[in-house]
This record gives structure tokens, C-alpha cells and sequence, in this order.
């Protein structure tokens, strides 16, 4: 009696196990049909039975593909860009004109052969051009004036007089101020490092190190940084109200 129903419990075990796995396996089917199968818009039988009636009758319950549902869009025109504003922009820039001449056998008339006379130039196009930056060596000098009439009554030598230079930023240095800008520009606006400064630096034609570069900008916003920091901490708080 004992073996019967170990039996019986082993088919009630066995079809349960079994059930377990066809649901499995239809939940993984779906599953995967929904992650790497092809979606569709298809209803399936008795899938609208939780709506109304009225929403049955809008809906198609059959296996059929649901119609796409399609927008008309107005047709439009595109601005097109003002011609003017292209001239504004280009009338902005520092004007170099570029003159192609004749050349003399050009100038030659090809009816009698005489030299024609040069009246005047036309326009052809204009169009922006890049002047890559380079490096120059600026010689600073002072000029000197003396007086054809005076000497001086101590020494007897002429009286001369020199005209004033503005200090360098960097005595004894090659930082100058446009140079020591350009760091900070590269640095702080651009966030290229020193080290890559270097590179383009090079390039320049300047043997410049990124401790140089380094030691510039500390010294710089040590001499000039703090005075504009100390003016502009002035101003805020002679103002009659402090915004945060």
C-alpha cells in the first residue's frame, strides 16, 4: 500500500513538474519574442475584454496589423540667409587688398599694338582670410632731441633730453604682456595645459618651458591680479546692497 501511493505521488509530482515547465518555457518564448523578436502592432483574441464597449468598437480586435496613424505636416519655406548680414560681418574685418596687375604682354593691344593705359580696378570677390599667428622681436627705442642753442653751464656738454618707455612687464625677460595673455588665454579660456603650450610654442619659433609659463602667470596675478582683485572688492562693497 505504501509503494501505491509513493506511486501516485511521484505521477501527481512528475505532471505538476511538467506543467511548471511548459509555463516556463512559454514565459521565456515570450520573453525573448519581446527582447529580439519583431514588434508589431497585432492584437491578440479576448486582449480588449477589460475595456468598454465603446473603446472595442474604435479598436480592431482582430489579428490584424493596427493602421499607422499618419500626421500632415504644412508645408513651409526656408529663410534664406540675408545677404546683407554677410556683407556687415565681412565689412567688420581689417580690409588688405590683394591687386592682380596686368602683365605687359596683357597691356599689349591686340589691334595696333600699342601699350593700353591702366583706368582703374574692379572687384572680383572677397573672402576671409586666416593670418596665423608669429612671432616677431619688438625693439623698443627712445628718441633723443638736443638743442642747437644751450649747453649745459656745469659741464658744458649739450643739453639733451630722452623720451620715456613704459616699463616691461617681465624685466630682463621675453614675456612680454601679449605673450603672458596669450598663456592665460590658452590656459584658462581654452584649459590647455602648460605642457601642451609648449608644443605650439615651439612651433611659434620660442623655447619656452612649462615652469616658465608657470612662474609668469604666478607673478603676473601676484603684481597685477591682486590690485584688480582689491579694486573690484572696493567697489563691492561701497555698493548699497550686496547681492550673493
Amino acid at each position: 500500500m505504501a509503494e501505491k501511493i509513493t506511486l501516485e505521488e511521484a505521477l501527481r509530482e512528475n505532471k505538476e513538474l511538467k506543467a511548471k515547465i511548459a509555463e516556463l518555457t512559454e514565459m521565456v518564448n515570450y520573453l525573448q519574442k519581446q527582447l529580439f523578436g519583431k514588434k508589431t502592432e497585432k492584437l491578440s483574441a479576448g486582449q480588449l475584454d477589460l475595456f468598454d464597449d465603446k473603446e472595442q468598437e474604435t479598436t480592431p480586435t482582430n489579428d490584424s496589423t493596427v493602421e499607422k496613424l499618419t500626421t500632415t505636416v504644412t508645408s513651409h519655406q526656408r529663410k534664406c540667409k540675408s545677404k546683407e548680414s554677410r556683407k556687415e560681418w565681412l565689412d567688420c574685418l581689417e580690409q588688405v587688398e590683394e591687386l592682380h596687375q596686368l602683365s605687359k604682354q596683357e597691356l599689349t593691344c591686340d589691334q595696333c599694338g600699342q601699350m593700353m593705359t591702366v583706368i582703374g580696378k574692379h572687384e572680383q570677390y572677397r573672402e576671409v582670410k586666416l593670418v596665423p599667428a608669429h612671432l616677431c622681436c619688438k625693439i623698443v627705442c627712445t628718441e633723443t632731441a638736443r638743442c642747437e642753442h644751450c649747453q649745459d653751464p656745469e659741464t658744458g656738454n649739450d643739453v639733451l633730453v630722452q623720451a620715456k618707455t613704459p616699463q616691461p612687464l617681465f624685466p630682463h625677460s621675453y614675456l612680454s604682456s601679449s605673450v603672458i595673455a596669450e598663456v592665460l588665454f590658452e590656459k584658462f579660456g581654452l584649459a590647455v595645459p602648460f605642457t601642451r603650450q609648449t608644443q605650439y610654442w615651439e612651433r611659434l619659433g620660442l623655447p619656452i618651458t612649462s615652469k616658465h609659463m608657470a612662474r609668469g602667470v604666478i607673478e603676473a596675478g601676484e603684481r597685477f591680479g591682486q590690485k584688480i582683485y582689491e579694486r573690484l572688492r572696493q567697489e563691492i562693497k561701497a555698493a548699497p546692497v550686496v547681492q550673493p
